[in-house]
């Protein structure tokens, strides 16, 4: 697996061995970032980062900071591995937490615009997390989140949109923004 664009293209992502993460392939990742546009100045956050890939593509395309969340302790090596081999990790930050319960008590200094959510598949995740990032307040009336996940698990939390909808095969990604009813009094 590799880098497709940016500063580092062409530069190699380490992976775990076995199957302990599924990395978003080029073709769904290169997707993503042509419908993103110029991702310059933006702050990524990438819960169940796996390797990382996504977030990684974004440092490689100029965002100004990743933040990376996983809790198997491969992936987090793994992470960390390409950070430091990529020389990004002044630009991002990565925490061991079991999601989505472990974004209770997680700060961020800086707020993310565009946030990959990529579960386990079938595991029910998907709305619990929707619900995490909205309640411990990581996303405001901009933010957008990507959610990877298959058609038998479809995002359906209370308070979100699609905005877009792009389909791999049995991969799905769905756009999601909050609806207006659901910023809290301050944001909206």
């Amino acid at each position: 697996m590799r880098i497709i664009a940016g500063t580092k293209k062409n530069q190699k992502i380490l992976t775990p061995k076995g199957t302990i993460t599924r990395p978003a392939l080029a073709q769904v990742r290169e997707a993503i970032f042509s419908s993103l546009g110029n991702v310059d100045d933006l702050v990524f956050m990438d819960i169940f980062a796996g390797c990382g890939s996504l977030g990684l593509e974004a440092l490689s395309r100029n965002a100004c900071y990743c933040y990376f969340v996983d809790n198997h302790p491969l992936a987090l090596t793994c992470i960390i591995n390409n950070l430091e081999r990529l020389s990004f990790q002044n630009k991002a930050h990565v925490f061991k937490r079991t999601m989505p319960f472990g974004l209770k008590n997680l700060n961020l200094e800086h707020k993310p615009h565009v946030i990959f959510c990529d579960p386990p598949y079938d595991q029910n995740l998907i709305d619990k997390t929707l619900n995490a990032l909205l309640k411990y307040g990581f996303v405001g009336p901009e933010t957008l989140v990507l959610v990877e996940h298959t058609r038998r698990e479809v995002p359906s939390a209370q308070g979100w949109h699609m905005t877009k909808q792009k389909k791999f095969g049995q991969t799905i990604i769905s756009y999601l923004k909050l609806t207006v009813r659901s910023l809290p009094e301050n944001l909206s």
